[in-house]
């Protein structure tokens, strides 16, 4: 698949060197960060302990481990958030790094941004306003 920086205005994917080629307002930025603790709702997905246990999701309770606190998601009676980038965490674990590591204010604390490869979810989310995209129609390339 070849990666474009530019967007297709007719297209639903969006890539990751679109997002980091996004000309943002840094204020518009600052002002998301202040007003929550956790991401933008459309920069995440959650997988609730009852979805866990369908079909759909045996190979990631079988084989994957919460890259925060290194437990394996079949040991913990958690949701876990799926982020864009498609990385899992323990819901609990992604919103206690954001607590431990970082001031409300600034956009580039942990859980404003995937743990592994580091996509900030308020830029995603921003993106997502600027082209007026709905998160749920979007596909997401993460290069």
């Amino acid at each position: 698949m070849q990666v474009f920086s530019e967007r297709d205005p007719n297209s639903n994917v969006v890539t990751r060197s679109q997002i980091d080629s996004h000309n943002f307002n840094q204020e518009t930025l600052s002002q998301i960060a202040e007003s929550s603790i956790v991401p933008p709702d459309d920069s995440y997905k959650i997988i609730t302990t009852t979805e866990l246990e369908s079909p759909e999701h045996e190979e990631l309770l079988n084989q994957d481990v919460c890259l925060i606190c290194f437990e394996a998601y079949s040991d913990s009676h958690d949701n876990l958030v799926e982020l864009p980038c498609a990385h899992k965490f323990h819901y609990k674990c992604f919103i206690k790094t954001g607590r431990a590591n970082g001031h409300r204010n600034d956009v580039e604390r942990p859980n404003m941004k995937c743990c592994t490869c580091q996509l900030s979810l308020i830029q995603y989310h921003q993106y997502l306003v600027d082209y007026n995209l709905d998160h749920k129609q979007v596909e997401f390339v993460n290069k």
